[in-house]
């Protein structure tokens, strides 16, 4: 109201209208009274990481050679067995197994 008092803007009993407050904002931006707008930077962009899917683990049904008990092998535990290894933990019968023209 200062401003509208000192500029001559301000009459008694006179109504603000958007023409008026247009007029003195026009004003005070060439009178350099306005700050500058700060740039906005962007958002910053947030990664979000995509669900992925479970996985479960696959597991073999076989024998454990120390107790003879059932048990469940995992994969990196087949993948790691030696072939008489494998025989024995899934009780594989090589009476009739064939390998190169060669009986066992």
């Amino acid at each position: 109201m200062d401003y509208l008092k000192r500029n001559k803007r301000a009459l008694p009993n006179s109504l603000v209208t958007s023409e008026l407050l247009e007029s003195i904002a026009l004003r005070m931006r060439r009178m350099g009274l306005f700050k500058a707008k700060p740039e906005e930077s962007p958002a910053p962009r947030v990664e979000r990481p995509v669900p992925q899917p479970e996985v479960q683990s696959e597991t073999f049904r076989g024998f454990d050679s120390e107790t003879g008990q059932e048990r469940e092998f995992s994969k990196y535990e087949v993948d790691r067995m030696s072939a008489d290894q494998y025989a024995r933990a899934f009780r594989l019968n090589r009476s009739g197994m064939i390998l190169a023209g060669r009986r066992w």
